[in-house]
């Protein structure tokens, strides 16, 4: 127990010195390849917008500052998570490092006590939880916290497994001998997962842990497959249904986004781990092209960095030198030699006739299928502490004194340690958080401006970073370059300073809203057409639908020229990059306001209308079903916003007669609509937008997100949730007084 305490101090002093320029700057990590990466724009704005929302008394089901509305919870926020809702309590920066933090350390506890459990001393031990948390895929992913909560909690999983599966009368202490209470929390680690962890990599979680869990219950020869099949139903049944204030909102989600019918293969063949790829392993920075070159650009961004796998030469050493003896280190080597080949197959994807698989449901929903790498690296990491122990045991046969082998296990996972820091902090660099984040200028020039809940647009990212790669490579190592690129409040960053945009998603979400999607795709990827880095032009597309969904402001690095868009302010720069530039759109029409008529058609009909903007907005709005009423003759009307929150808009209308209420905020399940209290409907309105009728007069519209998805999934997470723990606790309470 006293060495178990240490090896655990050990483990957080690791954790701690592996991430002392985070805790202590406080410092942010950054891509120096691309200048942005998901942890400095998606998962701290994330945060940010969790944290404002729970000062605010709401829970963060909806986001209107993102793409024109989008559904946040549902889009795999971790919001129920209890430790993600603990940490944003706390300042962002702060909660945020805390996150990361707790994390490693649980990644550690959990890979060392599992180790324990399959028999590896505490020195062994040691070494193997050292290698799994911080190399290769562990390392890599801080960047998403998410799937760090997946991997602590896959870990966690399989240490109960292995409870579980000892052989009865094996010795274990009474309170983890009971089976069906192994199970329970077998559910509740699962449905934890779900609530807070990444779906992809808990589904990967499951592909690993379902062959596991068969193979022991075979090899240890156990009872029957009969009460293997009920505890596996006990075990999806208790893990869904505390997960179910997630995944319901999230397959609500995945029926309304583009992954409804899953990915084409062209988008996964895009994500494979490339073969070539292989020599990382060794050299983690083998494939870099040290070039200034646009290919140069392309092979080093995104996703080159997430697929790290460098777990250390030591580390990688080790674990090559169980395949000669593998059979000597017994099963538990061969199974996972298995694990990493078929994971490692699963990755290489389509390079390989086997990865049909990923045109296949489930497979085809998960947009990065090289994410498998974890169980590549997690089985590597097991084998080189299989390795290590056995070098161990014959330097004890071999007289070693325990002087002699203590020194030899503080030097290798210290080298391992130092190995392992040294690359994954050249992979993201640290720069001061508190400089990163701090307001960009032009956050205050839009907070003074924009009115009416106006929104902005930003220029695609890539071109001006990319722009800087090429004309100014003597910049590009200095990383004030991208906290002045900041300005353009690249992909999420505007949740961190509260400013409304119509665009993110596309760039950088994972799930994506079907409809709004190829709206977005028009205006911040085709919308600005570059003929070379320097001369930019927009098209009418751009301005009619960034008109049409109410945005005042453009920000861009390069000079456009449109009748539509004037030039009002430029942030200069004293490293010497481009200034960033904001222009301002001519007469963008309203987020709220009212038309005299309702016009039906087809749906494409409708976004060909939209992209050759051949219609007067203010006249009629499409909708996609037959609607009676309107006026065709003279109409005079208002609209002004009464209160608009994330969750609820209230608009007060007056009209000379009937009409229709046009929202420029995406269309979504669980939107209800009320006209003076009574509820009405919501159409679907130019292709992705809400509207409402609204009769002459004086009137209050009022839209609120009250998702039903949301309010089901959370009753059957908290009811399932304190079955599971009556039921645990009445199963322990019975063990203890003997009854049967």
């Amino acid at each position: 127990m006293k060495q178990t305490a240490i090896a655990v101090f050990i483990g957080v002093l690791s954790v701690v010195v592996f991430f002392w320029g985070n805790i202590v700057t406080p410092a942010v990590n950054y891509t120096p390849t691309v200048g942005t990466n998901d942890l400095t724009d998606l998962h701290y704005p994330y945060r940010a917008f969790l944290s404002q929302s729970l000062k605010r008394g709401e829970f963060p089901l909806w986001s209107a500052e993102t793409s024109s509305g989008y559904p946040f919870l549902a889009s795999v926020a971790g919001s129920l998570y209890p430790l993600t809702i603990l940490a944003a309590w706390l300042p962002t920066t702060t909660s945020v490092t805390f996150s990361i933090a707790v994390s490693y350390v649980l990644i550690y506890c959990f890979s060392f006590l599992y180790l324990r459990k399959i028999g590896l001393s505490v020195a062994g031990s040691l070494f193997g939880a050292v290698l799994i948390s911080f190399s290769g895929f562990a390392a890599n992913e801080f960047m998403h916290l998410d799937i760090l909560i997946s991997f602590y909690l896959f870990l966690a999983q399989l240490y109960v497994l292995e409870w579980l599966l000892a052989p009865p009368g094996s010795g274990q202490k009474r309170w983890m001998s009971n089976e069906i209470a192994l199970v329970i929390t077998l559910g509740i680690l699962l449905g934890l997962a779900i609530l807070g962890g990444h779906p992809q990599i808990t589904f990967y979680s499951l592909l690993f842990l379902g062959p596991y869990w068969l193979f022991w219950w075979i090899v240890k020869r156990r009872a029957s497959f009969g009460k293997l099949l009920s505890y596996g139903a006990v075990y999806g049944l208790v893990g869904l249904g505390i997960g179910a204030g997630q995944f319901l909102p999230m397959l609500e989600f995945t029926q309304n986004s583009t992954r409804s019918s899953g990915l084409n293969l062209a988008i996964l063949e895009r994500y494979n781990f490339p073969i070539a790829d292989l020599v990382t392993f060794i050299g983690p920075f083998a494939t870099f092209d040290p070039s200034h070159t646009m290919e140069a650009f392309i092979n080093n961004g995104w996703p080159k960095d997430e697929q790290y796998v460098y777990m250390g030469l030591l580390g990688l050493a080790l674990a090559l030198a169980s395949l000669p003896i593998v059979r000597r280190l017994g099963g538990r080597a061969m199974f996972f030699w298995v694990a990493a080949f078929f994971g490692m197959l699963f990755a290489f994807g389509s390079q390989f006739t086997t990865g049909y698989i990923l045109r296949l449901p489930p497979f085809s929903f998960f947009r990065i299928p090289f994410k498998i790498i974890f169980v590549v690296n997690f089985s590597l990491a097991v084998l080189a502490a299989l390795s290590f122990e056995r070098f161990l045991n014959w330097l004890m046969g071999k007289g070693a004194t325990r002087y002699v082998l203590w020194v030899i296990i503080i030097v290798a996972t210290l080298v391992s340690f130092t190995d392992l820091r040294y690359h994954v902090k050249k992979l993201y660099p640290e720069v001061d958080a508190n400089s990163w984040f701090s307001e960009p200028e032009v956050v205050a020039f839009l907070r003074e401006r924009l009115r009416n809940e106006e929104r902005v647009i930003d220029q695609q990212y890539f071109y001006a970073s990319a722009k800087i790669f090429l004309d100014q490579p003597e910049l590009w190592d200095d990383p004030q370059i991208f906290i002045n690129l900041r300005n353009l409040l690249p992909n999420f960053t505007n949740l961190i300073y509260g400013i409304p945009k119509n665009v993110a998603v596309a760039n950088a979400g994972g799930l994506k809203l079907a409809r709004y999607n190829e709206l977005e795709l028009e205006t911040q990827f085709k919308g600005v057409v570059y003929a070379d880095m320097n001369t930019p032009t927009v098209t009418d597309t751009f301005v009619f639908l960034n008109r049409l969904m109410g945005v005042r402001y453009f920000l861009t690095t390069r000079p456009v020229t449109n009748t539509f868009l004037t030039h009002v302010r430029e942030i200069p720069f004293e490293t010497g990059q481009d200034p960033v530039l904001v222009y301002e759109f001519a007469e963008p029409y309203p987020r709220a306001f009212l038309v005299p008529r309702a016009e039906r058609a087809e749906p494409a009909k409708i976004r060909q209308h939209l992209f050759s903007g051949d219609f007067d907005p203010n006249l009629k709005v499409y909708v996609e079903e037959e609607v009676l009423g309107g006026t065709n003759g003279a109409f005079t009307a208002n609209a002004a916003f009464e209160k608009y929150t994330d969750q609820e808009v209230v608009v007060a209308t007056q009209a000379s007669g009937d009409g229709f209420l046009y929202l420029s905020d995406t269309y979504y399940p669980g939107w209800k609509a009320s006209v003076d209290g009574k509820e009405t409907n919501i159409y679907l309105a130019n292709y992705a937008f809400r509207a409402v009728k609204v009769p002459a007069g004086e009137h209050r519209v009022t839209f609120r997100y009250e998702p039903a998805s949301f309010r089901w999934g959370l009753r059957i997470t908290l009811g399932t949730l304190m079955v599971a723990l009556v039921a645990i606790s009445y199963l322990l309470v019975r063990g203890r007084s003997g009854k049967k």
